[in-house]
């Protein structure tokens, strides 16, 4: 299934008749949109918006490790040119400072960026790249329902981020000429993840001992798991674990040592 989320209509509606869907009935405060593949949902403004809409599709969906979301919208983007459109690579939140990385480990089409999350609009183009008012509340919060790789945000550059006036009419536009490039992603990721269980059996079990044997924490298995994702894409096969199974941990800082070489090797 592709989830996407917009945060109104005029964001969703090229979207919407790109891919032919249908609204959909729902008991809910939002807008909801499908077909057999695909369901977007419409949150509204802001990051609160963002997140209730994204506990909505974990709550009342059920999702499988080849599933794919994305948050699509426009954004402002100082020197970027209007159309532009972005596949976010950073997110940083303005309030919290919080920073959070995207795995960006398919190819694309798209320019890469980082995103600005503001709590209001941003009027004087003081931003590092693009800005936004919901990108980092998505991205935090699909992090607790999907794996990073199964998470991207696409913006498309709207204004200057000085405040000047959007036209409405003309951001449907600014989104369907991106459309083309949005479906390409999602083709290239469902020719990786979807042909078979992406993972072995093996793999994966090999993952878990590997856990036991290192001693290693949630997060770093966490980690380990993205990296092998990442291999297997780079290299169209499974790391070999087998010399880091024979490992003897006799102290927690060996677990550190070996867990760097391991994930320098993934990534090499």
């Amino acid at each position: 299934m592709v989830y996407f989320l917009c945060s109104f209509y005029k964001e969703a509606e090229e979207i919407i008749l790109y891919y032919n869907l249908k609204k959909e009935f729902s008991y809910s405060s939002f807008q909801i949109f499908c077909n057999e593949y695909i369901k977007l949902i419409i949150s509204g403004i802001g990051k609160i918006n963002a997140a209730c809409a994204i506990g909505y599709i974990g709550r009342e969906t059920v999702k499988n490790s080849e599933d794919i979301i994305i948050n699509i919208g426009i954004c402002g983007g100082r020197s970027r040119n209007i159309g532009e459109g972005i596949l976010v690579n950073k997110i940083i939140d303005v309030d919290t400072k919080r920073e959070f990385y995207p795995d960006i480990i398919l190819k694309h089409e798209f320019e890469e960026g980082t995103l600005q999350t503001f709590t209001t609009p941003v009027v004087d183009g003081n931003v590092k790249d693009i800005c936004d008012m919901e990108g980092s509340a998505f991205f935090e919060c699909a992090s607790k329902f999907f794996e990073n790789h199964q998470i991207a945000i696409i913006k498309v550059v709207s204004d200057k981020a000085d405040g000047s006036k959007v036209e409405l009419k003309c951001l449907g536009e600014l989104i369907k000429k991106n459309m083309s490039k949005v479906n390409s992603y999602i083709k290239n990721y469902e020719n990786v993840f979807y042909k078979e269980k992406f993972l072995s059996d093996v793999c994966i079990r090999n993952m878990e001992k590997l856990v036991r044997v290192l001693r290693l924490t949630e997060s770093q298995k966490i980690e380990i798991k993205r990296a092998m994702v990442a291999y297997k894409i780079r290299n169209n096969k499974e790391f070999d674990f087998s010399g880091f199974l024979k490992l003897e941990v006799k102290i927690k800082n060996d677990g550190k040592k070996y867990f760097s070489k391991l994930i320098n090797d993934m990534w090499a």
